[in-house]
């Protein structure tokens, strides 16, 4: 037996007039000491190719679901595709860029539908989602208050500008990069 691991020599609890141990402990080595310090030491690691990337980059996650992309004032915030470059990834990312310059679309959330493949109108057989509307982007139709059909189109700025091909976004998310957001439209 090691000189390190005896116990023989020392005053037991008893002779201290106090309780017994149960089971005497061994000695713990020096070695042992410093093999445990050396273990418990923090790590510290430095990542200068990813701290530069971090520094250099600006992502954004997209969403899948229309309903979380709602503002307070209940429009769907969609960023125009043109303002990033689509990563693949889960969930999605779009890289903005060094210098973002974003083009936001407020899309009021109500039925649309797709074209109707001969004259205008909407196809009422052909029901196109919120998702679909932000994510293809181009013509769809609504009916009015009166039962009429109306073209999705810009009102502000007033005009013909259908919705462009884009990504759906949270409202925290839209606001975090709002002093990107160079333009903005609302259908």
């Amino acid at each position: 037996m090691k000189s390190e691991d005896k116990t023989e020599g020392q005053p037991s609890a008893a002779d201290k007039g106090g309780i017994a141990a149960p089971a005497a402990t061994p000695l713990i080595s020096r070695r042992m000491v410093l093999r445990g310090a050396t273990a418990a030491v923090p790590t510290i690691l430095t990542l200068q190719s990813g701290a530069a990337l971090a520094a250099s980059s600006n992502y954004l996650a997209t969403i899948q679901d229309a309903t979380a992309a709602r503002d307070s004032q209940g429009y769907v915030k969609c960023i125009d595709t043109a303002s990033a470059v689509q990563e693949t990834s889960t969930p999605r990312r779009l890289d903005l860029g060094p210098n973002p310059d974003l083009h936001m679309q407020h899309i009021t959330p109500r039925e649309y539908f797709y074209p109707k493949t001969t004259g205008s109108g909407g196809d009422k057989d052909r029901p196109a989602t919120m998702e679909a509307v932000c994510n293809q982007g181009g013509e769809f139709w609504f009916k009015d208050s009166n039962g009429g059909w109306q073209q999705l189109v810009s009102t502000q700025p007033a005009g013909q500008q259908q919705v462009a091909a884009g990504f759906l976004v949270s409202s925290t998310a839209s606001a975090s990069v709002s002093s990107w957001v160079s333009q903005t439209t609302y259908f």
